[in-house]
């Protein structure tokens, strides 16, 4: 019930199709402008399509994160959410696997790119699958820690600025 309400709260919000709107057409501007992709003459997204990935999960992810837990403390329906008889666990689990739905959803809608691999080039399919894996574990892992502040601070502001600089540091961390 708690990740039907929610999910339906993402595709009844424009912040919802906002997400999904710059996530796809980032993705796809960075590949093929900033991406080099015509420049590595290769039939491959390694270098130009899944490299930007987690800069955008760090900027766009948060966004989605920021207001799971802050909306309902601002609201004051924590405590009505927490009077529901569902447990506790179901209700975080329910309120993830949501906003884990429309980050997915995203990653999914980059579909296109594969097809224009394919008729550009015989691509590695086996290399896309593994980067669409890892893509996806990455946004999961990024949403989990933005739920994290998003129940730990009371402002939605604080919660993205906090858990973008937190992503961004991570993908920083690990690029070098």
């Amino acid at each position: 019930a708690v990740l039907r309400h929610e999910a339906a709260l993402y595709f009844k919000n424009p912040l919802g199709y906002l997400y999904l709107i710059i996530f796809t057409a980032l993705a796809a501007a960075l590949t093929f402008t900033i991406g080099d992709f015509f420049e590595i003459n290769q039939a491959s997204l390694s270098y130009s399509f899944f490299k930007w990935h987690p800069f955008l999960y760090a900027i766009l992810v948060p966004a989605i994160g920021m207001r799971i837990w802050t909306s309902e403390i601002q609201n004051g329906t924590m405590e009505i959410l927490f009077s529901l008889p569902v447990p506790i666990p179901l209700v975080v689990l329910g309120k993830y696997l949501a906003a884990a739905i429309l980050v997915l959803t995203g990653l999914a809608l980059t579909f296109p790119v594969i097809l224009t691999v394919g008729y550009l080039g015989e691509p590695d399919y086996g290399e896309i699958g593994a980067g669409y894996l890892g893509s996806s574990l990455i946004a999961l892992s990024f949403l989990a820690i933005c739920i994290y502040f998003s129940a730990a601070l009371k402002s939605q502001v604080a919660s993205y600025i906090i858990s973008a600089t937190v992503c961004l540091l991570t993908v920083l961390l690990g690029s070098s």
